[in-house]
């Protein structure tokens, strides 16, 4: 039962980690200008999965701590959100992850209604329902950066949860790195009816 506390303090080291990046980054951007040359152009990402996403929420209130204004910087081109151990209310204005969409271009949840580590989630910690079993509460609610997508009918086996890893869910991951639309007819997705950003693997 200790992770959550040990996930706590990490979460506050990352969040600086984040802010050295800006710093970084930002730093490099005029170094360049001032040579006269260019940047490479390059995205990065980040992947957080399980309990890394009760990290994050940590991580982006450190980062709101110390930055200016009341929007986060964003670093990253993609965030996925990979069978997230975290509240499926978590997303939500003034929840933990509602910030999230702030420091990425496109937000994307994985989750699975068959992970059996969300229902040991539940059970021993006596959490509410996980964001990584049955996706987000309210979804109408989320920020039209997030995109849903329940890999349930694709993902089979004991433990159901490293399910990024393999098959279609990551190449979906990676279409998104590649530069691909949520709704390019390519993907192995459909959208979910009479919503926006939910999407069904297939």
């Amino acid at each position: 039962k200790s992770d959550r506390s040990e996930a706590t303090g990490s979460g506050a080291a990352v969040g600086r980690a984040f802010l050295k990046a800006r710093d970084f980054l930002a730093d490099l951007r005029d170094r360049a200008k001032n040579a006269g040359r260019k940047l490479c152009g390059q995205d990065i990402h980040l992947l957080c999965h399980s309990m890394g996403n009760f990290l994050l929420q940590h991580a982006l209130a450190r980062m709101g701590e110390y930055t200016p204004g009341s929007a986060l910087p964003r670093l990253f081109e993609h965030v996925f959100l990979c069978a997230p151990d975290v509240d499926d209310t978590a997303l939500e204005a003034g929840q933990p992850l509602s910030q999230v969409h702030e420091i990425a271009r496109s937000v994307s949840v994985y989750h699975n209604h068959g992970d059996a580590a969300m229902v040991v989630s539940d059970y021993t910690k006596g959490n509410p329902e996980r964001l990584g079993g049955h996706g987000a509460a309210h979804p109408a609610l989320l920020h039209s950066k997030i995109h849903q997508i329940d890999c349930t009918p694709i993902v089979h086996g004991i433990v159901e949860h490293s399910y990024y890893l393999t098959g279609n869910v990551n190449a979906d991951i990676r279409e998104s790195i590649d530069g691909w639309s949520q709704d390019d007819e390519r993907r192995k997705r459909k959208r979910k009816t009479n919503s926006v950003n939910v999407w069904v693997m297939q």
